[in-house]
């Protein structure tokens, strides 16, 4: 595993994607089926297995009360889900609520999940995971 691919070929991910209601896009972000197929041929460039594609439209990143959101946090929290990681465009399309956020990343980090933020990598012992 090198410094650009977060996990190992073979990992199974889901992916998830939110655009916010202004105008369905935030900060000149990708529309959801451009950050899909984007994030998909990530996912095939490191070799992983796309188990899911959870997304959000027109929601904002401020609240948790977002449908796919929680279905996706849930299938990872599932005893034998088989997830190793959630790969997002950004961060801030995972969750920009400043104590939702870590509290949902430390949530699926103890679920076995890295959350990868593909335009944000982070350097990290583990790789760009949060």
């Amino acid at each position: 595993m090198t410094t650009d691919q977060p996990l190992p070929p073979g990992s199974n991910i889901l992916i998830y994607v939110r655009v916010s209601p202004r105008d369905g896009t935030e900060d000149g972000e990708l529309s959801i089926d451009s950050q899909i197929l984007e994030l998909q041929r990530v996912a095939d460039r490191w070799g992983c297995n796309v188990k899911g594609v959870y997304s959000d439209r027109l929601i904002s990143g401020r609240t948790d009360a977002r449908e796919a959101f929680q279905e996706m946090v849930a299938r990872c929290q599932r005893r034998g889900a088989d997830i190793d990681g959630v790969l997002v465009w950004r961060f801030s399309r995972f969750a920009r609520n400043p104590d939702d956020s870590p509290y949902y990343k430390a949530l699926l980090r103890r679920a076995g999940v890295k959350v990868i933020s593909y335009k944000e990598p982070l350097p990290d012992v583990g790789g760009w995971e949060s």
